[in-house]
């Protein structure tokens, strides 16, 4: 399967996101970049490229997002949507697992916008949890 630009783009975004490699981040993301996590009961903000990086360079979550197999990834007009899951460790250990929609947008070969698309239950759960010990570590 011929793999284009896009596609490789998509997968380095994956592997930049699973290890925290900013540097690298910041070279595949367009000055216009602006990242969105759906659905809002996430709680999670829209980031422009300077808060992502950052949030980026400071996630104490141990994480993992699969590579999607060919057959999970749709191409046309300058965007790539992939399939895939994932699964991570909050903070203080609580183990989650996920599936993932994700809609790069590209902008003169660069990324523009990620929309990513996740079954929020799972992770409200985990971090539920995590927001329970961090509570109780205030009055210890």
């Amino acid at each position: 399967m011929l793999v284009s630009s896009h596609v490789k783009t998509v997968l380095a975004w994956l592997v930049y996101t699973n290890v925290g490699d900013v540097e690298n981040m910041r070279k595949i993301l367009s000055d216009n970049f602006l990242d969105q996590i759906r659905p809002l009961s996430l709680g999670v903000p829209d980031l422009t490229i300077e808060p992502f990086l950052a949030r980026m360079a400071a996630n104490k979550i141990k994480f993992g997002i699969a590579e999607p197999t060919p057959d999970n990834i749709i191409e046309a007009n300058n965007v790539v949507t992939i399939w895939t899951n994932s699964n991570g460790t909050t903070e203080h250990g609580f183990d989650w697992k996920n599936e993932y929609v994700i809609r790069f947008k590209f902008e003169n070969d660069k990324i523009v916008n990620v929309y990513e698309w996740v079954d929020p239950t799972v992770v409200l759960a985990a971090f539920a949890k995590e927001d329970v010990v961090a509570e109780a570590q205030q009055y210890c």
